[in-house]
């Protein structure tokens, strides 16, 4: 499933094209630490709508859900993430595995819910037939 998915070989790719080109900029610059936030917490918001849905999928239980315009911040953290390797591939490399490492601990998706608290919907309560 890994090996298939064609965001993991789309970012090898522009891994490479940034490595080919010598892209790869210092890492102290206004628009590196500005991108670096906005792709943390554009995937934190991604991780927590991502287990929501994992949720209601695999265990058959709504836990809630995000509003549909949420899908937004997917394509913002792919974008930053692109960004991101064509300022410093290296540094990129790093980030992805902090953020891997940070969502197998349930880091990001707790700060994706603290971020998405007010726009939240909860799960619909329905009266039990027999009472």
């Amino acid at each position: 499933m890994f090996l298939v998915n064609p965001f993991f070989w789309a970012g090898v790719l522009l891994i490479a094209i940034a490595y080919w080109f010598d892209l790869d900029s210092p890492t102290n610059t206004a628009a590196f630490r500005i991108l670096l936030i906005a792709y943390g917490v554009t995937s934190s918001i991604v991780i927590y709508d991502i287990r929501l849905d994992q949720e209601r999928r695999f265990n058959g239980r709504d836990a809630g859900s995000l509003p549909g315009w949420t899908i937004v911040f997917h394509w913002i953290a792919y974008a930053c993430a692109i960004a991101l390797i064509f300022i410093s591939w290296r540094a990129f490399i790093t980030i992805f595995v902090v953020r891997f490492i940070l969502k197998l601990l349930p880091v990001l998706e707790t700060i994706g819910g603290l971020l998405m608290i007010p726009f939240f919907r909860p799960p619909s309560s329905r009266m039990p037939a027999d009472g």
